[in-house]
């Protein structure tokens, strides 16, 4: 869970990535579509990564979660 990853985070003083945000698929791909600083500096973040708001297994057990690309739209 977050709250877990973001404790152990703390306790060795390493960096979580962010929540952005809580929205639709359709909202995210909008977002990385059009391009935003990293939350480590002013330079372009790699992406996002989504999730469902409910954890989500495929048949084969794994955990489905992905991730839209800045990239993947450019020019």
């Amino acid at each position: 869970e977050r709250d877990d990853v973001k404790a152990i985070g703390e306790a060795y003083g390493v960096d979580v990535v962010p929540e952005i945000n809580r929205c639709d698929l359709n909202t995210a791909i909008d977002f990385a579509s059009a391009g935003f600083n990293s939350a480590w500096g002013e330079f372009p973040a790699e992406g996002v990564i989504v999730r469902p708001m409910t954890t989500m297994y495929n048949r084969h057990g794994a955990r489905i979660i992905g991730k839209i690309k800045t990239e993947d739209f450019a020019l």
